[in-house]
């Protein structure tokens, strides 16, 4: 993300202000967010590449996840939800695409 970008996100999340597109007001908002990477922001932040104020804002709760093959993924993931969404029996994915008559 480029630096301006990062300046301009860390502005909303501190001010929780917005100027919506076209607006010539700001307006209040409040929201959550879950950011990913697969790049070591603590070694971006050494090298200037990110924000140190903006990291320690959004670094709140860490979770750490090891990369996975894609097959080893396929493995473990989707037997936990296919009794969830029916795709053990094949019907899953059919059910939630039909359409109503």
């Amino acid at each position: 993300m480029p630096l301006g970008m990062q300046a301009k996100l860390l502005r909303a999340l501190e001010t929780r202000m917005v100027r919506p597109v076209g607006s010539d007001v700001e307006v209040p908002f409040d929201a959550r967010f879950v950011a990913a990477t697969n790049r070591d922001i603590e070694t971006d932040v050494e090298d200037g590449r990110f924000r140190r104020d903006l990291y320690f804002r959004i670094n709140v709760i860490r979770i750490d996840v090891p990369p996975c093959e894609r097959e080893a993924a396929t493995s473990c993931f989707l037997p936990s939800i296919s009794p969830r969404t029916g795709s053990a029996t094949g019907q899953g994915r059919d059910r939630h695409l039909r359409t109503r008559s």
